[in-house]
């Protein structure tokens, strides 16, 4: 669906897939809770929003207007935020720590 969105690009979509698939992802599957995913993407848009930073390529209004220059990688550009390879890096480094956690919770599950 954000590939529809104004700004999209092949790397925003990418961008998308890894911070929102991969990391929801192995939220879901590290802790059985839709909830916390929910609560995830209601923050990370709730925020960007609020500090006036375009979300998926839609410009809210919130309480500070942001004008954000710089390499389209490390800006997403007109996209916002998502399209730049920093959230990128954090969902990847979230996604492991959430895995991380999974693995070693069924580990000590095994034990016992």
């Amino acid at each position: 669906m954000h590939a529809l969105n104004p700004g999209a690009t092949l790397f925003s979509c990418l961008a998308i897939a890894i911070e929102a698939g991969l990391m929801l992802g192995s939220i879901m599957v590290s802790r059985h809770n839709l909830w916390i995913c929910i609560g995830f993407h209601i923050g990370w848009n709730l925020t960007a929003a609020l500090l006036g930073i375009p979300v998926s390529g839609q410009h809210i209004y919130g309480f500070m207007v942001m004008k954000v220059q710089g390499p389209t990688l490390l800006t997403g550009g007109s996209f916002g935020i998502e399209a730049s390879l920093i959230p990128v890096i954090l969902g990847l480094l979230v996604s492991a720590a959430f895995l991380l956690c999974r693995g070693r919770d069924t580990m000590i599950g095994s034990r016992t």
